[in-house]
């Protein structure tokens, strides 16, 4: 049996995006009968629902990870190895795996000239036309519970979200903003994850007031999406599960490196790209709304314009590189 090794690390100050796309590449593994290994820190919580799509789990000691990955890689000789995580050295893993394994990594400034490793990343601004490597919108991964999903006729509601393992305080900072669009929509969903500091803070908040609804890890989570108007994200994840349902975004980066796929979204018009969530305040937030997000009507003028659509067929692209 092929077996596959990801080497990757999630937790509240890097958040989930990391263990959600490989934990969709590792379910497409496992359903056509590849063993599917999961490398992360010791320190890592062993909780997340996420962690179920791989076979085998191991942790390691930040100070040991090359004799721990080095041991590991003899006991079972994969096939394949994907990386994802910027802070490991991975041109050491490289250097210790055979010839007849691949490497997979995800790279945030892919260097397209590199042919030691195959580089993923799935930002809308690369286009699709590297035999070498696997970029651009094709390879965007879509977990299964966003896929079949059925849209109501109309529905006026707001999708909030600022990512996996903390808001960076938007919320807070723009709640103001929130009461605005609580004031003309029927409904303003806010998620959350249990990973949230200021969880308990914001439940308290919004839970009396009904035409706000707090979203905690729900399940509930990708249909509620896939019914609203628009949704105010964050520049991470959930701007891929939203051009898949072709939802409109309004996106406020939370951190350096969701900066330039926002940017592309806005370029493509699959969203309005406002800024960081350092520049941006709610009233820039009102003005953008009343520009772009207003009414069906507004929204249909810039959005029927998009040109990236998503298929969800990413991680059965990827797995296809590496087992032709």
């Amino acid at each position: 049996m092929q077996k596959v090794l990801f080497i990757l690390n999630y937790g509240q100050n890097l958040g989930l995006g990391h263990l959600s796309r490989c934990s969709i590449i590792a379910k497409c593994y496992r359903e056509n009968g590849i063993s599917t290994h999961l490398l992360t820190k010791s320190c890592s919580s062993p909780e997340d629902e996420k962690l179920n799509a791989f076979n085998f789990l191991h942790f390691y000691n930040e100070d040991h990870i090359i004799k721990e990955f080095l041991d590991l890689y003899k006991n079972h000789l994969f096939s394949t190895i994907v990386i994802d995580d910027y802070f490991i050295d991975y041109k050491k893993i490289i250097s210790n795996v055979e010839s007849h394994t691949k490497v997979l990594r995800f790279d945030l400034e892919p260097n397209l000239q590199d042919k030691s490793s195959i580089t993923i990343n799935y930002n809308p601004c690369y286009k699709n036309n590297d035999i070498n490597h696997l970029v651009g919108p094709d390879y965007i991964l879509i977990d299964n519970k966003f896929k079949n999903l059925k849209r109501k006729c109309t529905n006026d509601q707001v999708f909030v979200f600022f990512g996996g393992g903390d808001d960076y305080s938007a919320i807070d900072k723009f709640s103001d903003y929130l009461n605005f669009l609580s004031s003309r929509h029927s409904r303003v969903n806010i998620a959350i994850t249990k990973l949230y500091k200021n969880k308990e803070t914001i439940i308290e908040k919004y839970k009396s007031n009904s035409s706000f609804n707090v979203l905690i890890d729900s399940e509930n989570y990708p249909e509620i999406l896939n019914n609203c108007m628009f949704a105010l994200t964050s520049g991470g994840t959930i701007t891929y599960e939203s051009a898949f349902l072709e939802i409109p975004m309004q996106i406020v980066s939370v951190a350096d490196n969701q900066v330039k796929q926002s940017q592309a979204w806005d370029e493509h018009n699959n969203a309005k790209y406002v800024g960081s969530v350092q520049s941006v305040d709610s009233m820039i937030l009102k003005n953008s709304y009343k520009h772009f997000f207003s009414d069906q009507n507004q929204i249909n003028k810039w959005f029927k314009h998009k040109s990236i659509m998503v298929d969800g067929y990413g991680a059965e692209r990827i797995m296809n590189h590496t087992t032709d």
